[in-house]
């Protein structure tokens, strides 16, 4: 099933006339869609274009997915994980009742509802454009600093016993947490009765530690060693997903795959199919059993269609199109202050006085939105719209230049760590809020600042030789 080789070096994109072609074809096509959903929002008010702006927007943005992959991004690789996530959140829905296909029974009054409404279809629509955006972001890094580069690792035993360990404490912690919040009757405990308990900052920081720990470790690990940290990642999706936070375990093991098969460790493409549909029926059946516990009687997932899981998901959409309904109505974009608040908050951890209550400061969408509905998670496509306006697209082009760039660039076990870090914090926001992202990045970058006051000259000489093979590809090419 896995097999360990090195990172294969992709093309520049900047030297084959073929791939000026397909690089060609897919920004063109990035930017027509991303066109075409201008219009898709003007004619949501009419009922009549709602069948074809949900085929469209769907069918769209899942095919710049796959142009995408054939300009060279790697299924497993961080651009392709991060909006494939973000597709799931936000399209399936729109898709499977266009269809006709069944939904989750518990949904289908709200889901009624939601599809009612334009608002619904403007979400859609804008969702198509961030994309499309996201996509554009992509293919500029690439045409900028090429494709995804070659990656020789020189694992070090010291950073591998570093990750172990921080792994291992935050998995302590995790368990801490369990006993503290009711033992083994954490499992069957209703999902919404665990927020008040469980989910809470805490839980999502130690589940961050467990993943970012075990990739410090795989990357600097050999073949009789690197069994721990995979052992450690599968735990910890294993216990996560028992309590029905589908996310945190989903979201970790994902990133952990990304780089892991970066770092050479791959997994063939069957396999990746086969766990594709296995994760699917996971989340069906941990909707199914989460309202009531995961190990309670109670529960079933018999009557649930395996389309069940992707219209839940799918849902996410609806807090886009709140928003897109708020700031049709009365309220005001924020102009980028939702991106700037957790920043200014951890200012105000050394700055006095700049610090402002966060549940009535209007920047904060995660409390505006608590504040006027309940039952809805957190949306990256709605914290844009709500900072921006449609102009919010931009956010998505900043993070598929940022993920692609990293992708480029990230050699070495410590730049490899760097790229889980970025990938982690943003494919977390997909179905939360910025507020936790720099937070984050700045408590991920703990090892690596381990790992580079410990570098040794053999990590300079080894990114030397690097550059050097690039250099003669890119001349010989």
């Amino acid at each position: 099933m896995l097999h360990t080789q090195p990172a294969p070096f992709q093309d520049s994109g900047l030297s084959l006339p073929w791939t000026h072609s397909r690089d060609s074809i897919t920004i063109a096509l990035a930017i027509l869609v991303g066109i075409l959903s201008i219009p898709a929002w003007g004619f949501s008010d009419d009922r009549s274009w709602w069948p074809i702006i949900a085929f469209g927007t769907t069918i769209a943005s899942l095919y710049l997915i796959y142009s995408l992959h054939t300009c060279g991004f790697e299924w497993q690789s961080g651009p392709i994980a991060y909006i494939s996530l973000l597709w799931l959140y936000h399209f399936p829905l729109t898709i499977v009742t266009a269809l006709g296909l069944e939904v989750d029974p518990r949904l289908a009054d709200a889901v009624s509802i939601w599809l009612s409404s334009s608002n619904w279809y403007r979400a859609s629509a804008y969702s198509c454009a961030c994309v499309a955006c996201f996509v554009l972001g992509c293919m500029f890094a690439r045409r900028s600093w090429g494709g995804q580069c070659s990656v020789e690792l020189s694992p070090k035993f010291r950073f591998y016993v570093i990750g172990v360990l921080i792994a291992i404490v935050a998995a302590v912690n995790l368990a801490k947490l369990f006993m503290i919040n009711g033992g083994l009757g954490v499992f069957s405990s209703s999902y919404s009765s665990l927020y008040g308990t469980l989910f809470k900052s805490e839980f999502s920081i130690t589940c961050y530690m467990v993943t970012i720990g075990a990739i410090v470790a795989i990357l600097n690990s050999n073949k009789s060693n690197r069994w721990l940290p995979i052992l450690l990642q599968c735990l910890l999706t294993a216990v996560v997903l028992m309590t029905g936070a589908r996310q945190y375990a989903l979201v970790g093991a994902l990133v952990f795959a990304v780089i892991a098969a970066k770092g050479g460790l791959r997994v063939r493409p069957i396999f990746v199919v086969c766990g594709g549909l296995l994760v699917l029926v996971l989340i069906t059946l941990v909707s199914a059993r989460r309202n009531a516990g995961m190990l309670s009687s109670t529960g079933s997932a018999d009557n649930l269609p395996l389309t069940a899981a992707l219209s839940e998901m799918g849902g996410t959409l609806e807090t886009a199109s709140l928003v897109i309904g708020w700031i049709d109505e009365s309220d005001s974009l924020v102009w980028g202050g939702g991106y700037w608040l957790p920043i200014e908050r951890g200012l105000g951890l050394i700055i006095p006085d700049l610090r402002k209550d966060l549940e009535t400061d209007p920047r904060a969408l995660s409390e505006v939105l608590a504040s006027r509905t309940s039952g809805l998670g957190g949306s990256a496509v709605a914290e844009s719209f709500y900072n921006f306006g449609f102009a919010g697209v931009v956010v998505f082009a900043a993070f598929g230049c940022a993920l692609a760039y990293m992708g480029s660039k990230a050699r070495t076990p410590t730049s490899l760590t760097l790229e889980g870090v970025l990938l982690y914090a943003l494919t977390h926001e997909v179905r939360n809020w910025f507020l936790s992202v720099p937070a984050m990045i700045a408590l991920g970058a703990i090892p690596i600042l381990l790992a580079f006051c410990f570098r040794g000259g053999r990590d300079d000489a080894l990114l030397r030789r690097l550059q050097l093979q690039e250099k003669a590809t890119t001349s010989a090419d």
